[in-house]
């Protein structure tokens, strides 16, 4: 039997086709493997770092009850590293929420003081403050940091410097205005007291702040409330991952 050239020739064309189609399945096969094998170490990493900063607050907070006056982090405000396993330790920073001015609890003219001081405009810090009176008037109080945040973003932006207007606010101080001796610089100033910079130990069942930020630049902010009870030695009030307008 007599073959056609042309035959063979269209059936060589189809394997070759066929042959790069299985190539090509095959190779897009892998690089979804790769690409997914990337995407769960990088997720195995970020769950790791965020264990290594929680660990950190944790450890900070052990200190402080086991220690006492003798932990390193009793006397604020209080910076350096730890470890918690790892290559390189995170860094810690510890303060008092007492120093920093409460939107739930601060006097409404202070707050507006403080707002003037960090360069808002009188329109912008109407609108922060009468919201404020209104919700304190229902008999509301801000609940998290998530709210305060969208509360906070007409001002932020036109804050002097673009300032972190987070760094000098709290929701869980309970005072009507900052202590002076807690207080920042920026906020002293803005208030117009005397900067002290001085350092004083944690009060019995006052907030504290404790910020671990990690090498690779992760941060977690957390407020919690020492309480020295035996079964909740500690209340956590916030807990976000994420540098103060980071």
């Amino acid at each position: 039997m007599r073959r056609d050239p042309r035959n063979e020739g269209f059936i060589l064309i189809n394997a070759i086709w066929l042959l790069l189609l299985c190539g090509s399945i095959a190779a897009l096969i892998m690089l979804r493997g790769i690409e997914r094998g990337s995407a769960a170490r990088a997720d195995g990493d970020a769950l790791n770092a965020r264990l290594g900063l929680e660990s950190g607050v944790e450890a900070v907070i052990a200190d402080i009850l086991f220690n006492g006056p003798r932990s390193r982090w009793a006397t604020l405000p209080a910076s350096g590293s730890i470890e918690v396993g790892g290559d390189l330790p995170p860094q810690v920073r510890v303060s008092s929420e007492t120093g920093r001015l409460d939107l739930n609890d601060g006097n409404l003219d202070t707050i507006d003081l403080a707002l003037r001081g960090f360069g808002i405009d009188a329109t912008r810090r109407r609108a922060l403050v009468d919201e404020l009176r209104a919700k304190r008037a229902r008999k509301e109080r801000i609940g998290s940091w998530a709210e305060a945040q969208m509360l906070l973003a007409g001002v932020q932006g036109n804050a002097r410097r673009q300032q972190c207007l987070e760094q000098d606010l709290t929701l869980y101080s309970g005072l009507a205005a900052p202590r002076p001796d807690q207080a920042s610089p920026q906020l002293a100033h803005a208030l117009g007291l005397a900067v002290a910079g001085s350092s004083a130990a944690i009060e019995p069942g006052a907030a504290i702040r404790i910020e671990v930020t990690a090498p690779q630049g992760m941060a977690l902010t957390s407020v919690v409330r020492l309480t020295g009870a035996r079964d909740d030695p500690y209340v956590a009030m916030r807990w976000d991952f994420g540098a103060p307008c980071g």
